[in-house]
């Protein structure tokens, strides 16, 4: 069954029942996993119940990245009223946990047939409880949204863990965070710790990146990211936490791009690394100087009726 085939909704609910805690994790893992695509964006839609605060971690250790999205929503009004909290995940990456916290109790993602997660929350929807709903739409099948009921005067936190292994090009490894927020954030943090076996041999932190467009320029170093970094140590700590006056300068949006962060470890000339760890290892190989092999590409191109418009431009242009 391919990507575009598969379809996922889960329903949150305040009574839910507690399920295995290794059942769920494989079944959520698995699921998700399948259905992952590009680079990790997370935001929040909703002009009457805007994101209060929003923070990413991220600790990257032997070149594996664990990243916790966290974002708090509010609702001021008296009435309840639904908010979308979306995200596009990394190939490589899988949802290792999602919650829901509202009231003080955090309700953890519980995977459920999709008639049913559907009926559950039309039902908690009406009731005016508050309940959330993630599904997967089968024609962007990297875009997942979580809908979400807020009662009248509450707040509700999103957490999100995803986990990706870096892979090496270009002579060094990139870390990407999307953010786009669609607004003035009160509360904005993106930390990354980096706590590698091998003394950090290359460290950069480029403006925030705008366009997936190729672009071969030297780009410069962000002006608002705080890096922390001896030169010989294997330990990095990078902070990028823009106020509202920075936000307001970068448009009505607040700040949207790419968050990057791109290193190389110094292999003190050998080619390869043996981690053990926990009874399992992990070898790395980085050989340097290789011959080029021939390659023979393939370019297929769609010209169907979906791609009427600027996408056809696009396409002719490229």
């Amino acid at each position: 069954m391919g990507k575009a085939q598969l379809k996922f909704h889960a329903c949150i609910i305040h009574t839910m029942d507690k399920m295995l805690k290794e059942v769920w994790k494989t079944l959520f893992s698995l699921i998700i996993l399948v259905n992952t695509s590009r680079q990790a964006s997370f935001y929040s839609s909703s002009s009457e119940s805007p994101i209060s605060k929003l923070s990413v971690t991220s600790h990257i250790t032997l070149r594996y990245a664990q990243t916790e999205v966290q974002s708090l929503v509010k609702n001021p009004g008296n009435l309840a009223r639904e908010v979308e909290f979306s995200m596009v995940l990394p190939d490589s990456a899988f949802i290792s946990y999602f919650s829901m916290t509202i009231n003080d109790k955090e309700q953890v993602a519980k995977v459920m047939e999709e008639k049913e997660a559907v009926e559950k929350y039309n039902n908690a929807k009406q009731l005016g409880i508050a309940a959330g709903l993630v599904s997967q739409n089968e024609r962007d099948s990297n875009k997942f949204s979580i809908s979400t009921n807020i009662e009248g005067g509450h707040k509700v936190v999103f957490k999100l863990k995803y986990e990706e292994l870096l892979e090496r090009r270009n002579g060094q490894y990139e870390h990407a965070i999307n953010i786009n927020p669609k607004g003035i954030v009160e509360d904005l943090k993106v930390e990354v710790f980096i706590n590698e076996s091998l003394p950090i041999s290359s460290l950069s932190v480029p403006e925030l990146k705008h366009t997936n467009e190729l672009n071969f320029a030297r780009t410069s170093e962000s002006k608002d990211a705080k890096v922390t970094h001896k030169e010989g140590s294997s330990e990095a700590y990078i902070l990028y936490e823009p106020d509202k006056r920075v936000q307001r300068a970068a448009g009505e949006s607040g700040v949207s791009g790419q968050f990057l962060v791109r290193y190389d470890v110094d292999r003190k000339g050998q080619d390869n690394e043996v981690q053990v760890i926990d009874g399992y290892f992990v070898h790395f190989f980085a050989p340097e100087n290789l011959k080029r092999l021939p390659k023979h590409t393939v370019f297929v191109l769609d010209i169907s009726g979906s791609m009427q418009g600027e996408k056809i431009v696009q396409l002719k242009d490229a």
